[in-house]
């Protein structure tokens, strides 16, 4: 009797376990090669049924993330200069991002790569040279940064903005569920700026591997070595804005900071942001 008690006890343990493991599975994606995530991390699906862009996204969020994401398309949302870009893409918008001051920031832009690669030349030279670097994937290193006159390669970037990157830093190369991309440290500008707080992004251009969509990520980031916000001058020197070559001194020194940073330095933390970016899957909708 006891021994027979003992074996339904045993059984009973090891039902108890394989249960706990088809729990934890069912609520987490993890790229290949990639950090396992929480337990606590689930997969949000988000289902765009818009006309003319059904588009199914899975993404894992943290909770030290978001606590949720939203979906729609360009055309739907406040922004009048995204209102009017033809043709429309979808955007997405976590719920709870850490930075506060800065949440509403965060976003995520999916494009039909057939319909970018013809609206505009920039469109379409932006994403052949995405896919060279994908393909060859090159180290690019910082960007300014002392003895370089030009930068090994021009990092990509599709958003509707009406500015330019002005630095890199941190280029890593990360593959998703379905794709590829490389993600960077970045700062947007149309003039002579100082790298802060208040502009500096994570970014993260990527494409499918069937090359239906792109994929691109705008998340903003801190680092306790920046200054504040854009009016700050670096020594309260704000010849910075004025002088090309002391804004260049400046950015040579900057660049190379951020890019051998620990990844946990940042807020939110590059491995956390890493990991939300390899879990994403993207396939088209089918609409009945």
């Amino acid at each position: 009797m006891l021994k027979k008690q003992r074996h339904l006890l045993i059984a009973a343990l090891m039902l108890l376990l394989a249960s706990c493991r088809l729990q934890s599975n069912s609520l987490m994606v993890t790229a290949p090669g990639s950090m396992t995530p929480k337990p606590s991390s689930k997969v949000t699906l988000v289902e765009s049924h818009t006309a003319g862009f059904p588009v199914k996204l899975a993404i894992t969020l943290a909770p030290s993330l978001a606590h949720g994401i939203t979906g729609q398309a360009s055309q739907a949302t406040n922004n009048e200069l995204w209102q009017i870009w033809q043709p429309g893409f979808m955007v997405y918008s976590l719920k709870g991002y850490p930075l506060e001051n800065r949440a509403n920031e965060a976003q995520l832009f999916i494009y039909h790569v057939k319909d970018i690669e013809s609206e505009s030349q920039h469109s379409a030279d932006n994403i052949a040279n995405l896919r060279r670097l994908l393909q060859y994937k090159p180290g690019l290193g910082a960007y300014p940064r002392s003895g370089l006159a030009e930068p090994p390669a021009y990092v990509p970037w599709l958003r509707p903005i009406n500015a330019r990157p002005i630095m890199h830093a941190g280029v890593t190369y990360l593959n998703f569920q379905n794709g590829v991309g490389m993600r960077y440290l970045t700062q947007y500008a149309q003039a002579l700026s100082v790298v802060n707080n208040a502009e500096l992004y994570y970014t993260f251009q990527g494409l499918t591997e069937d090359e239906e969509y792109y994929i691109a990520a705008l998340l903003p980031v801190h680092h306790p070595a920046l200054l504040a916000g854009p009016n700050d001058a670096p020594d309260g020197d704000a010849s910075v804005w004025m002088d090309p070559e002391k804004n260049l001194q400046y950015m040579q020194k900057i660049a190379p900071l951020l890019d051998e940073a620990a990844p946990d330095s940042f807020t939110p933390t590059l491995a956390n942001l890493d990991l939300m970016l390899t879990s994403i899957n993207i396939h088209a909708l089918l609409v009945k």
